[in-house]
């Protein structure tokens, strides 16, 4: 009962921010976008989770559940609970790479970056798409202090996603930019 209010309080506050005018000082256009996509995704894990729950499937139904419960927590900045839900659900699917891959990316946020790397590092072996893996596993190894590590491994990576790409060449760049002083 808590996803569906959460969503459709959402849903409320982005419809009035879409119709209005201006946005509030201190939102810019890109960020609200950025968020809207985001919440979308949410819907779409939440539609996934009741489509699995319909089929009988109540494992997968609880672990998207979850997961999509953790994205509104992700679109509030709120790490610590997504992070108990995201690893609740890892539990009932240990191999969704996307349950890894949201994982690793909140515990990044938390600045907890080795455990951020190993759940990143597992989504990669579950298949997840290297656009949005790359820049986050060479942020983790970076803020480990393993320059060397992200110039080897992510130095020449091509990356199709715009964004994902000029996040790992600033990365990247960082990265050579300190190799040098060392």
């Amino acid at each position: 009962a808590d996803v569906p209010k959460m969503v459709e309080a959402i849903q409320s506050r982005v419809d009035i921010l879409s119709k209005s005018k201006k946005l509030p000082k201190g939102l810019a256009a890109a960020t609200f976008d950025s968020a809207k996509a985001s919440f979308e995704e949410m819907k779409a894990t939440w539609t996934q989770a009741t489509t699995a729950a319909a089929s009988g499937n109540a494992v997968e139904a609880v672990s998207q559940g979850e997961a999509a419960k953790a994205k509104g927590h992700l679109e509030k900045s709120n790490y610590s609970a997504a992070i108990i839900e995201l690893r609740n659900a890892r539990e009932k699917a240990p191999d969704n790479a996307e349950i890894r891959f949201l994982l690793g990316k909140s515990l990044l946020e938390r600045g907890e970056f080795d455990a951020a790397e190993g759940e990143l590092r597992k989504a990669e072996a579950l298949k997840y798409p290297a656009d949005a893996l790359a820049p986050a596993i060479a942020r983790a190894l970076l803020a480990q202090g393993n320059v060397r590590k992200v110039v080897d491994e992510y130095g020449k990576v091509e990356i199709a996603d715009p964004q994902g790409r000029a996040d790992l060449a600033t990365l990247a760049g960082i990265e050579r930019r300190d190799a040098k002083i060392l």
